[in-house]
């Protein structure tokens, strides 16, 4: 226990600057809860590849692979005030 992690398990459903924001580990639940909408962004993992799309009015995010294992190492920083996307990559 460090104090400042959180472990939410399969879900975390948040309210970041305003914005609700769901996470999940898989692709396939990510894009049903973006496309359920009711969240203002969906992001998700797994398959480490770099993602950054729409459905509906929802923000549906990759940020592909932090380690580098299979390609491009990166990672995305959302500006929650204009929903505005950006992916950098670790050096």
């Amino acid at each position: 226990e460090v104090g400042n992690v959180t472990l939410h398990g399969h879900f975390a459903d948040l309210d970041v600057g305003g914005l609700r924001i769901a996470v999940n580990h898989y692709p396939d639940i990510a894009r049903g809860l973006a496309q359920g909408g009711g969240v203002d962004v969906v992001c998700y993992g797994h398959d480490h590849e770099l993602h950054e799309g729409k459905a509906g009015d929802t923000l549906l995010l990759n940020p592909g692979e932090l380690m580098g294992r299979f390609g491009r190492s990166t990672y995305m920083l959302l500006d929650t005030s204009s929903r505005s996307v950006t992916v950098r990559d670790v050096e």
